[in-house]
Order: C-alpha cells, then sequence, then structure tokens
C-alpha cells in the first residue's frame, strides 16, 4: 500500500531519485514546514531567516533603555508609583477572583461531601471529586511589595539589558539555523540535483 511519499512512484508521476529524494525530503526538519504542501510546491535551496521579528524585539529593548537613561529623578519616582498602583491593583483584582473561585469549589466541596454514593463501587468515584477540587484550590498570592525608585530603576534597566541580548542571540540563532539548512539542501542538491522547479 502506497504513502503519500511512495503513491506517486505507484502512478507513475515519480520516476527519478531526485524527485523522490526532494518529495522525501519534505518529511525531515529542514522542509517540514512543506510536508503538507502539494509535492510540486517549489522548494527554495536558500534559506532566509525571518529576523523581523527579533529586530521588533532589540529596536524595543534599545528604545526602553535610551528612555530609562533620560528619566529624572522625580520621573523614575513616577514611573515606580505607576509600577506600584498597577501591581496592587492587579493584585486585587487577582485576590477578588480568587475569593469567588474558593468559594466556588468550597459549594461543590459540600455538595460532594453530603453525597451519599448508592452504591461502594462509587465511593472511590467520590474520593476523587474530593482530591480533584482539593487539589485545585490554591492559597491566595502574597501582597506585592511596593518597589523603591532605586530598585525599581535597577529592574527595569536589567529587564531591558536582557531583551536586548536575548534579542541580538535570538537572530544569531534564527541566522545560524538558516545556514544548516542551506547547507543540508545544498548538499542534498549536489547528490541528487536540483529540486523540481528550484528557485
Amino acid at each position: 500500500m502506497p504513502t503519500g511519499y511512495t503513491c506517486d512512484i505507484e502512478n507513475g508521476t515519480i520516476v527519478t531519485l531526485n524527485e523522490y529524494a526532494w518529495t522525501c525530503a519534505r518529511a525531515f526538519g529542514v522542509l517540514i514546514d512543506m510536508r503538507d504542501k502539494p509535492h510540486d510546491a517549489p522548494i527554495a535551496i536558500k534559506v532566509e531567516p525571518d529576523l523581523s521579528y527579533h529586530h521588533n524585539c532589540r529596536k524595543d529593548a534599545e528604545e526602553r533603555l535610551r528612555w530609562l537613561e533620560t528619566l529624572t529623578p522625580e520621573q523614575i519616582t513616577e514611573e515606580t508609583a505607576k509600577t506600584n498602583a498597577s501591581s496592587l491593583q492587579s493584585y486585587t483584582d487577582r485576590s477578588a477572583q480568587h475569593a469567588i473561585e474558593t468559594a466556588r469549589y468550597q459549594a461543590m466541596r459540600a455538595q460532594v461531601e453530603a453525597w451519599k454514593p448508592p452504591l461502594e463501587d462509587l465511593a472511590g468515584l467520590k474520593k476523587f471529586m474530593l482530591q480533584q477540587i482539593d487539589a485545585s484550590i490554591h492559597p491566595p498570592s502574597l501582597a506585592p511589595e511596593p518597589s523603591t525608585p532605586e530598585v525599581w530603576f535597577e529592574n527595569e534597566i536589567k529587564s531591558a539589558k536582557w531583551s536586548l541580548n536575548y534579542a541580538i542571540e535570538r537572530a544569531a540563532k534564527a541566522i545560524k539555523s538558516a545556514n544548516e539548512q542551506t547547507t543540508w539542501l545544498l548538499a542534498l542538491a549536489e547528490s541528487v540535483g536540483s529540486p523540481p522547479g528550484a528557485r
């Protein structure tokens, strides 16, 4: 019985090693995104990395660093106050939601505890239901500690530098991966010929 890769051998559409090798190459990491595309979809021998996301992240981090470096002590104090207020509001919102969810769990737990299973075999179900509820109830989160302007500024600088370095590293990895994929594709092309309809 033919597979998706051999059916064209069976029907006579694929008759050369070149055609078959490039069809099967779509099942490998380099061309895996092409495995569901038509067999005659063109294959690019040179892989170009998409660096737009990494460039945008790098640009954002650089802009953040530049902005942070322009802040006066008064502005740092204002930004710290905004962050502290936002953190406190998030905590308040999470606490209110947690209280609602906990009340729901407790109400269901009371119903399960009050249930008298009509069969001994159902006792295990009751126990399991209680275990699931108990595993789902978690303690409330702790209130956030307000940050000082010095700590806020230090953390923001660290965060922006980390984001910048991460974007640079990810872009370098994307370029390296594209180069390795291109090497693989070129080696395959040299050994069996360029793919049909190569670009």
